[in-house]
């Protein structure tokens, strides 16, 4: 190999030689050439060439260090905010968000701020709780009726909530708190049902107790249809099935009253006896506090109702001093800093929230643990990621068939699931992508069960493309039809959670569903319906053919028969100078315009369609729960009935909710107890377009909770900052520790590119290291030496404390716990070089 000079010399010799041969060839004589710099003296444009170039790649180099470094902040912020202390009390914030059943991924809904916490996510999140030995207890702080759904989702999470209770035995204490049980004249007995589950219920000495009981009012608009002429014609099966009785009546009749009595009765009867239990009085308490209702403070605290008139900070502060004192001592350290030094960076949102730690932070931790383990194969008690300490259940298991924390996405869609193609068979290819079918829990090629969300009146399709199949507003037949034969043709999928809460709809549509469901029954794969608030009419319809039917107590259901209604307008129309006429090719073509009154013919013929509709839902329902068509009929005749009042007349077979459901399909499945030996796989999808999950994420879009939420929210927890500012901040605080290494090591680079840059420069020693730099191929100790020795005669600085400073930042860099793991994602390439620059 030829020395680093003498290649220069070949090429000089190379370009005199080719010169001379072009003169000899040109007859014209040449312009004189520019005078050459005399000796010793530098080429200014070869100078400003390569410190244009290396001004641009300092530049460059700056930027990765900026980006590096806000993503290692940010990886930072995660770390911290899945880190849970060593004991903690969970918050459950039913104040500012709505309890769905499931949340909406319409964008309209996420750029509106709205604040959606899903049921199943709640009570996963309850049952993950209830074995984490850290869980020192359960602050509920509930908001209006307005926030909450039907009774049967409450009486779900209230059943957690005891569940919760009977598991911790006194170890991690549940406290409820309102501002108020209903104000204004609004009745609160729901919310206070709900509360009554808690170890105490608390409530401020302003505010009152609206324990009013039930009502069910209607308007009935007859009298004026009577008055602008307006004619509806109602068809109906039977007596019972009064859902447009405000329009063919003044008042109630009396198959309609006496079926609303029953219903309410039982729905009383339920929350008195729920509501005397949990408080330990008796029956005729309660009832004298509902006659006596609205009560005030002091009588509320008198009847043993609640348990203290305190405000919410005191009631934080009740459970604060159920923390241990090591807990206590340094969130007071935290607070007491915060004041103490106005100027410097200041303790996270997170240190400073101490052991309040929000559902959401909770889930996002137990979800860490859980794919830590599964990825790693290791605990997720020990203490890396989800900061689990001794003693700690895995944060991250599920109970037997309960859903766990990480399994929903608490409020809206995940990122892993935004975007996503919908296959064409509906739920595809489970073995080799779980997630396309709506968020698998846990991977691999396990037996797989999955919750089909039932969720708004029933349709064939919606004008438009319509929401996701069913938990957006409706429930799309075509989609559902879709996905329940995939599921049936998957040898994967082994049973079907089928969780109904609708009211009903197209009678065609219920048909397609619930043949698919029989065809899924007879194919051997069970089929557990889990009822919510409303499974009615068309909603019981496609719960029939179900291996076995669920609900709650508070379920309303059956409305086992038809109802049709037609309007005639002319009359109406005319009074205000509208008229209508028609040409038709058809006896029927146009029966059922508003301008037109049916016909002799006509009503028999919609008479007899009424009929035949009745008669297969009879049919559906004698097969689906092994009943005589008669005895059907005898609980049909579209009458309304309670969960528990359905559990007596047979129409379901048991009480409880999506957990309990889960249990049962994997018994009739055959499928071991144990969550893991299991995929649970919510249907359907809920995507978020990517920008709008990435900019709700950044918290630039209303409803961001940085503490109470996502991590990488912007401002809230109370003018406190969110995670990511107080991680960057702190982060920016190491950063100026350690300005002297890093700007060295910045001004190393900048050097090294600088040179790199002239290629038009002197054969110093400088140049020469930093070509064999770049093209030599040495090793790394040489590398590493040679470009000290060019930063040194370029910048004239001095090599040992250039290596010094380097060799500092490569130290700190292998400390232990410097560096993550080398095992799974966790180690990031951008985080590496973060680390190295920030070093």
């Amino acid at each position: 190999m030829r020395p680093w000079g003498s290649s220069k010399a070949a090429a000089a010799a190379s370009t005199s030689v080719s010169r001379t041969a072009r003169a000899s060839m040109d007859p014209a004589p040449a312009p004189p050439a520019p005078p050459a710099p005399a000796a010793g003296r530098p080429d200014l444009w070869a100078a400003a060439r390569g410190a244009w170039r290396g001004a641009g790649r300092a530049a460059a180099a700056l930027f990765v260090f900026s980006a590096g470094s806000a993503l290692y902040a940010k990886y930072r912020a995660w770390q911290e905010f899945v880190s849970l202390p060593p004991a903690f009390y969970l918050e459950v914030d039913l104040e500012t968000q709505t309890l769905v059943e499931r949340a909406s991924s319409s964008p309209l809904a996420l750029l509106a701020g709205a604040h959606q916490l899903e049921l199943a996510a709640l009570v996963g999140a309850l049952s993950d709780a209830k074995r984490d030995a850290r869980v020192r207890g359960v602050l509920a702080v509930l908001g209006g009726r307005e926030q909450f759904g039907g009774l049967a989702q409450l009486q779900e999470l209230r059943n957690a909530l005891l569940d919760f209770r009977f598991h911790t035995r006194g170890r991690a204490p549940i406290y409820a708190y309102s501002n108020a049980f209903g104000e204004g004249g609004t009745n609160g007995t729901a919310v206070f049902y709900l509360a009554s589950a808690a170890d105490k219920v608390f409530m401020p000495p302003t505010s009152v107790l609206s324990l009013l009981g039930f009502e069910s009012t209607q308007v009935f608009v007859r009298g004026l249809l009577d008055r602008l002429k307006v004619q509806p014609q109602v068809f109906r099966r039977e007596e019972y099935k009064a859902a447009l009785a405000p329009l063919t009546g003044t008042g109630f009749d009396a198959a309609h009253r006496a079926n609303l009595e029953s219903l309410l009765q039982s729905l009383y009867d339920g929350v008195v006896t729920g509501v005397a239990s949990a408080r330990r009085l008796p029956r005729g308490a309660v009832e004298a506090a509902i006659a006596d209702a609205p009560l005030p403070p002091q009588r509320a605290l008198a009847a043993q109702l609640v348990d203290g008139l305190l405000y919410r900070d005191q009631v934080e502060a009740l459970m604060l001093a159920r923390m241990p004192e090591d807990v206590q001592r340094r969130l007071a350290e935290a607070r007491s800093a915060a004041a103490a030094k106005p100027g410097a960076p200041p303790p996270s949102a997170l240190a400073l929230a101490g052991p309040r730690v929000s559902l959401q932070r909770f889930s996002l931790a137990t979800q860490w643990a859980k794919s830590r383990a599964e990825l790693w194969g290791g605990g997720a008690g020990d203490g890396s990621g989800s900061g689990a300490g001794a003693g700690a259940a895995p944060a991250g298991a599920a109970a037997p068939g309960g859903p766990p924390a990480a399994a929903r996405a608490l409020g809206g869609a995940s990122a892993a699931d935004a975007g996503g193609a919908e296959p064409p068979s509906g739920l595809p290819q489970l073995l080799a992508l779980p997630r396309g079918a709506g968020g698998a829990r846990g991977g691999g090629a396990k037996p797989a069960v999955v919750v089909v969300s039932a969720v708004g009146p029933i349709i064939q399709a919606a004008a438009g493309g319509g929401g996701a199949g069913g938990g957006e507003g409706s429930v799309e037949s075509h989609k559902l039809v879709r996905a329940l034969r995939g599921m049936r043709e998957n040898p994967q999928v082994k049973a079907v959670v089928l969780r109904v809460s609708s009211p009903g709809g197209s009678a065609v549509a219920s048909d397609m569903i619930a043949r698919e469901v029989e065809l899924l029954v007879a194919a051997g794969k069970p089929v557990v319906a889990c009822m919510g608030d409303v499974a009615a009419s068309g909603g019981y319809y496609i719960s029939a053919p179900a291996s076995r039917i669920l609900a709650q107590p508070g379920t309303i259901t059956g409305s086992i028969g038809v109802i049709f209604a037609k309007f005639k307008l002319d009359e109406a129309l005319a009074q205000v100078g509208v008229t209508g006429d028609a040409v038709t090719r058809g006896d029927n073509a146009d029966w059922a315009s508003p301008f037109r009154e049916l016909t002799p013919k006509q009503l028999q013929q919609v008479e007899g369609q009424i009929d035949n509709t009745y008669a297969s839902f009879l049919d559906v329902v004698a097969r689906g729960r092994g009943l005589a068509r008669d005895n059907v009929r005898a609980l049909a005749k579209g009458r309304v009935w309670s969960g528990a009042q359905a559990l007596e007349a047979g129409l379901v077979d048991e009480l409880g909710g999506v957990a309990r459901a889960v249990e049962v399909a994997k018994e009739l499945a055959g499928l071991p107890e144990d969550p893991a030996a299991t995929t649970l796989v919510d249907w359907p999808p809920k995507r978020v377009p990517p920008l709008v999950m990435l900019l709700k994420g950044a918290g630039a879009l209303p409803g961001s909770d940085p503490v109470g939420g996502t991590w990488w929210g912007g401002g809230g927890g109370g003018g406190e900052g969110g995670a990511l500012r107080a991680a960057a901040a702190a982060a920016a605080a190491r950063a100026a520790a350690a300005a002297g290494a890093a700007a060295e090591m910045l001004a190393l680079f900048a050097t090294h590119a600088w040179q790199l840059g002239d290629s038009d420069g002197s054969a110093d020693g400088a140049h020469d290291a930093a070509g064999a730099l770049a093209g030599l191929g040495l090793p790394a100790q040489q590398r590493r030496q040679a470009l000290l020795a060019a930063g040194a005669a370029a910048a004239g600085g001095d090599a040992a404390a250039l290596a010094a400073a380097a060799a500092a930042g490569l130290a700190a860099a292998a400390q232990p716990g410097a560096l993550p793991s080398m095992r799974g994602p966790e180690l990031l390439c951008v985080e590496a070089a973060a680390l190295a620059y920030s070093c």
